[in-house]
């Protein structure tokens, strides 16, 4: 990347990202300073709109734990770049998605969502037959309807299956709350609230049932002012701010 700053615009292939440099770095300082050091919570920021190991770095230098991908490909490429600690924020189906996933946990702590339980069945024997135990996370719907598992009853379900699992590690739940996205003011505030107390109040049934849980994961740029200071979450995956769009400007 360092060889073509300052180069005209005309010499660069397309598609390319141009970002003002000093910009980045106060919008991933800000980031960092309001997620890790005024909530206290982890920050594992989405590569999905930066999709460029080089500004993974920079947030890592900021202090994040690790990166969210949303794709097993942007993870490869992450873990490829020298990036260890990974949360695909996504369900992984299919043999050959499922054996790639398992061979990437050989190289970095992949870890991956599930929302049913056959799906966990086929990652827990792929996983054997190479030798790991990946971490897995449910996904919990808390309306964005889009993935996931109903709150309650149908998650902790799924997390006493996972649990006997041998070939897999049951890390905790990961949701994204991005149904209040383009709300506002107090009506946000409370829609954040909401959906993730649906979120904790599963995490808190699953504990009651013996089952631990060490991440409860969240959190988009549209949301994570307020989602990074809901009691019970760890850790937020907002990546988008650090380019900060004008979509997210005005939301």
């Amino acid at each position: 990347m360092n060889n073509l700053i300052g180069q005209p615009k005309e010499s660069l292939d397309t598609p390319a990202l141009l970002v003002d440099l000093d910009l980045l770095q106060k919008n991933i300082e800000r980031m960092a300073k309001i997620i890790i050091h005024d909530a206290g919570v982890a920050w594992r920021p989405h590569s999905k709109a930066m999709k460029t190991p080089a500004l993974a770095h920079m947030c890592l230098q900021a202090g994040a734990i690790g990166i969210t991908c949303a794709k097993l490909g942007e993870a490869e490429v992450m873990a490829a770049a020298g990036i260890h600690d990974i949360l695909i924020a996504n369900e992984i189906v299919g043999s050959r998605k499922i054996e790639r996933l398992v061979n990437l946990c050989r190289h970095a702590d992949v870890m991956v969502c599930v929302d049913h339980i056959d799906n966990a069945r086929a990652i827990d024997q792929a996983a054997q037959q190479v030798g790991v135990r990946p971490r897995v996370v449910i996904e919990v719907d808390v309306g964005m309807h889009r993935a996931g598992v109903a709150p309650g009853q149908a998650s902790l379900t799924l997390a006493q299956q996972l649990f006997e699992l041998k070939n897999l590690r049951f890390a905790g739940l990961q949701t994204w709350e991005a149904h209040v996205l383009t709300t506002r003011g107090d009506e946000k505030k409370q829609g954040v609230a909401q959906a993730l107390k649906l979120l904790t109040d599963t995490a808190d049934q699953i504990r009651a049932a013996g089952i631990p849980i060490d991440i409860i994961s969240c959190g988009g740029t549209g949301t994570y002012w307020v989602s990074a200071f809901a009691p019970g979450i760890t850790e937020i995956e907002a990546g988008g701010g650090i380019l900060f769009d004008a979509h997210y400007h005005h939301h």
